[in-house]
């Protein structure tokens, strides 16, 4: 019977960046200068200050999914998710299509621990497109949070499959694979994250392995 205190904790980590550079056909150049500036902004923890490049843009191109996903990025790392969750779902709205807002979407609803919304979410993303590894990784970390670790396990193997070098992935299946009592395969998934530079995963392959 599986127990909260075989749980290790999951190295958790969302794509916020997948905006960037995405650039649809017939967009004046005045919005890609305030793309550019805003994710400049992004990287150099001026939030405030892409906001506004981001509302800028907004008014040249009002329904730029692009932009209003940039708005929800900015949002949630000011941990304010509630604004994050509506430009998310606004982006969806402009573009159904748009799968990054989605998945951002899900990573918010799991950071406030609805991960059954964080699930639907990231099912879309998956379902608008089926290589979408990030989409597989994140829906399998609340898959796992919820004890759901059959489930966990298949979508961390679709996130390798995708990604052969997703080191947390590989890290995330042992985990699960553990709580599963499957030792053996928790080990070599312990070592393959370290191989790949997760340093988290030599110390899980001492700590359970020897």
């Amino acid at each position: 019977m599986k127990t909260k205190k075989i749980r290790k904790t999951i190295q958790t980590y969302f794509v916020l960046t997948s905006f960037l550079f995405m650039f649809l056909n017939g967009y004046s150049q005045s919005v890609e200068d305030y793309i550019k500036s805003a994710n400049y902004k992004l990287q150099h923890d001026n939030l405030e200050g892409a906001i506004k490049d981001f509302n800028d843009g907004l008014k040249i191109s009002p329904n730029n999914a692009t932009l209003i996903n940039g708005i929800g990025i900015a949002k949630q790392f000011l941990k304010d998710y509630k604004s994050a969750i509506l430009y998310y779902t606004k982006a969806i709205e402009a573009d159904p299509k748009f799968k990054v807002p989605y998945n951002n979407r899900g990573n918010v609803r799991a950071l406030i621990k609805d991960y059954k919304g964080a699930i639907s979410d990231y099912s879309k993303a998956i379902e608008i497109d089926p290589n979408f590894a990030d989409a597989y990784y994140d829906r399998g970390n609340a898959y796992y949070d919820l004890e759901k670790d059959k489930e966990a396990i298949s979508d961390y193997s679709n996130a390798i499959r995708l990604n052969p070098k997703h080191a947390r992935a590989y890290y995330n299946r042992g985990n699960a694979e553990l709580a599963l009592g499957q030792k053996d395969k928790a080990c070599a998934d312990f070592k393959k994250s370290g191989d790949l530079g997760l340093e988290d995963g030599y110390k899980a392959f001492k700590e359970v392995c020897h």
